[in-house]
Protein backbone atom coordinates (compact mmCIF):
# COMPACT_ATOMS: atom_id res chain seq x y z
CA UNK A 1 0.00 0.00 0.00
CA UNK A 2 2.96 2.08 0.98
CA UNK A 3 4.20 2.41 -3.05
CA UNK A 4 0.50 3.69 -4.54
CA UNK A 5 -0.81 7.44 -4.31
CA UNK A 6 -3.67 9.28 -5.85
CA UNK A 7 -1.91 12.51 -7.34
CA UNK A 8 -3.43 15.70 -8.37
CA UNK A 9 -1.57 18.18 -10.22
CA UNK A 10 -3.13 21.59 -10.11
CA UNK A 11 -1.62 23.82 -12.48
CA UNK A 12 -2.42 28.53 -12.78
CA UNK A 13 -3.50 27.30 -16.66
CA UNK A 14 -5.70 24.42 -18.42
CA UNK A 15 -3.85 21.15 -17.79
CA UNK A 16 -2.83 18.85 -20.72
CA UNK A 17 -1.64 15.58 -20.22
CA UNK A 18 2.09 14.32 -20.71
CA UNK A 19 2.68 12.74 -24.43
CA UNK A 20 5.59 10.28 -22.48
CA UNK A 21 4.67 9.65 -18.92
CA UNK A 22 6.31 7.58 -16.97
CA UNK A 23 5.19 3.91 -16.86
CA UNK A 24 4.44 3.57 -13.43
CA UNK A 25 1.14 6.37 -13.68
CA UNK A 26 -1.52 4.93 -14.21
CA UNK A 27 -5.07 5.97 -15.65
CA UNK A 28 -4.02 9.82 -16.62
CA UNK A 29 -6.81 12.12 -16.68
CA UNK A 30 -7.42 15.67 -16.81
CA UNK A 31 -10.36 17.90 -15.99
CA UNK A 32 -9.36 22.37 -16.38
CA UNK A 33 -6.76 23.29 -14.06
CA UNK A 34 -5.55 19.83 -13.05
CA UNK A 35 -4.09 16.57 -13.86
CA UNK A 36 -5.09 13.19 -11.82
CA UNK A 37 -3.21 9.95 -12.02
CA UNK A 38 -2.28 7.15 -9.71
CA UNK A 39 1.78 7.01 -8.95
CA UNK A 40 1.88 2.37 -8.66
CA UNK A 41 5.91 3.28 -7.65
CA UNK A 42 5.83 6.19 -5.12
CA UNK A 43 8.67 7.53 -3.30
CA UNK A 44 8.29 10.87 -2.12
CA UNK A 45 11.38 12.24 -3.77
CA UNK A 46 11.40 10.55 -7.00
CA UNK A 47 7.39 11.33 -7.19
CA UNK A 48 8.22 15.07 -7.05
CA UNK A 49 11.22 14.66 -9.21
CA UNK A 50 9.08 13.28 -12.04
CA UNK A 51 6.03 15.62 -11.83
CA UNK A 52 8.62 18.51 -12.17
CA UNK A 53 10.47 17.22 -14.80
CA UNK A 54 7.41 16.08 -16.83
CA UNK A 55 5.06 19.28 -16.18
CA UNK A 56 7.17 21.73 -15.01
CA UNK A 57 6.00 24.57 -13.04
CA UNK A 58 2.58 23.72 -10.95
CA UNK A 59 0.72 25.11 -8.65
CA UNK A 60 0.27 22.50 -6.36
CA UNK A 61 0.83 18.85 -5.70
CA UNK A 62 -1.43 16.48 -3.45
CA UNK A 63 -0.52 13.07 -3.12
CA UNK A 64 -3.19 11.05 -1.30
CA UNK A 65 -2.88 7.63 0.58
CA UNK A 66 -5.05 4.42 -1.45
CA UNK A 67 -6.88 1.78 0.37
CA UNK A 68 -6.59 -1.63 -0.74
CA UNK A 69 -9.55 -1.55 -2.32
CA UNK A 70 -8.99 1.31 -4.44
CA UNK A 71 -5.46 0.01 -5.37
CA UNK A 72 -7.69 -3.28 -6.49
CA UNK A 73 -9.75 -1.58 -8.49
CA UNK A 74 -7.32 0.76 -10.18
CA UNK A 75 -5.18 -2.63 -11.53
CA UNK A 76 -8.73 -4.51 -12.40
CA UNK A 77 -9.54 -1.19 -14.85
CA UNK A 78 -6.43 -2.31 -16.57
CA UNK A 79 -3.98 0.24 -15.34
CA UNK A 80 -1.99 2.76 -17.05
CA UNK A 81 -4.14 2.52 -19.88
CA UNK A 82 -7.50 3.19 -18.23
CA UNK A 83 -8.71 6.35 -17.78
Amino acid sequence: MEHFREVQVTFDRAARLPEKAPENWMQLNTSAAVVRFIESQFDPERTRAEIQRVFGEVRDVTLSPMTLREIFLAMAKGGRNAA
